[in-house]
Formats: C-alpha cells, sequence, structure tokens
C-alpha cells in the first residue's frame, strides 16, 4: 500500500478524473431530482448526467457491437467450411 499527501497527489495530478460516479437519491430518477443534480453539476461542464437504465443500455450497446462482430466471424467461418 502507497501512502501519498492530498497536497502532493493534487500538484502531481491536478484535475483527477473519475471514470464513473455514482448517485443515489431519494425519490429516484424524477423530474426535480434531475434538475436538481443538473444545477449542482453546471460547474463541471464534461459531465453527463444519466439514469442506472440509460447507463446500463450505453455501456451494453459497445457489447453488442463485439457480439455482433463474432457473428459475422462465426458465419463467415461455417461458409468456409463449407467450400
Amino acid at each position: 500500500m502507497v501512502a501519498i499527501p492530498q497536497e502532493k497527489f493534487d500538484q502531481t495530478f491536478p484535475r483527477p478524473r473519475n471514470a464513473f460516479s455514482f448517485v443515489e437519491i431519494e425519490g429516484g430518477a424524477t423530474a426535480q431530482n434531475t434538475a436538481a443534480l443538473r444545477s449542482a453539476l453546471q460547474g463541471f461542464p464534461d459531465l453527463a448526467l444519466d439514469t442506472e437504465a440509460g447507463w446500463v443500455q450505453a455501456q451494453a450497446g459497445g457489447l453488442d457491437t463485439v457480439l455482433n462482430l463474432f457473428y459475422v466471424l462465426l458465419a463467415l467461418s461455417v461458409i468456409m467450411s463449407l467450400f
């Protein structure tokens, strides 16, 4: 385990980035809660706000592309085996 002071970390990495930050808010993803979150996040222009279902769908989209590629390769291998 390596520990460094927060000040040294901030000097070395001036703007650390998290890949994902998840927030659970009381009441779920309502229009009022979404507006409150958008208002709180206005100072962070590189953030994207999404619901849990939307995030899962976006992540699964990349997997669908890979699976489709494998299906095409499998089909080509079956066609090639016939000749």
